[in-house]
């Protein structure tokens, strides 16, 4: 898994309408090398954690070992007036002391009526 590979992944904002306060984010890991994706924690309080979850795929028909699924909801203060929210994420092996990281940020607008 490389950082070209990741940088096409999400290129385009999640967006949520006004009634759509959860979200999911899915990312594709390499696990078994124990690569994991990490949340970096915002600044800010506008998104609450709901879930996370490991998916092992089909190694023999896919190039990822698995897939981290994010399950994340708005903060019911922010679900009220348009914003752009910019959640950054980090893939590393949690073990290592000098580990390899990518990154990846993406982008999600809530557009209430």
């Amino acid at each position: 898994m490389t950082q070209a590979e990741i940088d096409k992944l999400y290129t385009k904002p999640i967006v949520l309408s006004s009634k759509q306060y959860t979200f999911n984010v899915e990312l594709p890991v390499d696990s078994i090398d124990g690569y994991r994706w990490f949340l970096i924690s915002p600044d800010y309080d506008y998104i609450d954690d709901d879930s996370y979850s490991h998916e092992s795929v089909d190694i023999q028909n896919s190039k990822w070992g698995g897939m981290d699924n994010f399950k994340l909801k708005l903060t019911k203060k922010f679900r009220k007036v348009p914003h752009k929210i910019v959640l950054h994420f980090e893939c590393l092996r949690p073990f290592e002391s000098n580990p390899k990281i990518l990154t990846k940020d993406v982008t999600v607008l809530s557009l209430p009526d």
